[in-house]
């Protein structure tokens, strides 16, 4: 049905053969935009030895910097109590997506000059610019990383919902808990701002995110019943 929507062909791309004839074979704006990605992130997986690894996260971070900075324009044509309301939203958004890379380039040994290209310039409570990130962008782990994050700010929140994931992370060596803590808390941050304020703006914004949770946990569900997890299991890793 995307695919329809906007009429960009993006099934045929199934038979290429690289990432690079991919990426030919893009239209407009995702092609201008990996084409201008695509040299350095093919020289950062060479040159780390790494392969299509750090390929995929410069690529990945390219097209995320594209539509989180064209949102983030459009938002600047709002009035000011909607604009205000959005950008707390999808503001939200733009700090967890910042914080899991840093956190996923921690995971992955990047350092800390390649880390900070990484980083989307658009953010809500936590400006990953600014000196109070500076002991969190270049501890030596993960963990570190997150205790060494500013407390007492206006992003004290992430800090603690990450240090609530930290035993989580230590028993598994994945991510994942801090990834599904953090998106908890952005549709918490979502239902919260819902009931503040009037039908508006945020309304729509607002709703259509919660749908996207609700899809979220439907697929959950399914993956879960289809690897026989317990119900308690299941619940622990649902968006509620």
């Amino acid at each position: 049905p995307v695919e329809d929507f906007f009429g960009r062909r993006i099934s045929r791309l199934f038979e290429a053969d690289s990432v690079e004839s991919v990426v030919k074979e893009l239209e407009e704006p995702y092609r201008r935009v990996l084409e201008a990605a695509l040299p350095a992130a093919v020289l950062q997986g060479e040159a780390k030895g790494e392969g299509s690894g750090r390929r995929v996260l410069a690529l990945e971070n390219a097209l995320d910097a594209e539509i989180s900075g064209s949102v983030w324009e459009k938002t600047g044509r709002l009035n000011a109590k909607e604009k205000g309301i959005v950008r707390r939203i999808v503001g939200t958004e733009f700090d967890i997506v910042n914080l899991m890379i840093l956190l996923r380039c921690k995971s992955e040994g990047v350092e800390e000059r390649e880390m900070r290209r990484y980083f989307l310039p658009y953010w809500y409570a936590f400006d990953f610019g600014a000196d109070a990130m500076r002991d969190s962008i270049s501890a030596e782990s993960v963990s570190a990383s997150v205790q060494a994050m500013p407390a007492g700010s206006a992003g004290s929140a992430y800090k603690e919902v990450l240090s609530g994931a930290l035993a989580a992370y230590e028993a598994e060596k994945t991510l994942f808990p801090f990834e599904n803590a953090l998106w908890k808390h952005f549709f918490a941050t979502v239902k919260n701002t819902l009931r503040g304020y009037p039908i508006n703006i945020g309304t729509a914004i607002g709703f259509l995110y919660l749908k996207e949770a609700e899809v979220r946990n439907l697929c959950t569900i399914a993956v879960c019943k289809e690897n026989e997890l317990p119900a308690e299991e299941t619940m622990k890793i649902l968006l509620t």
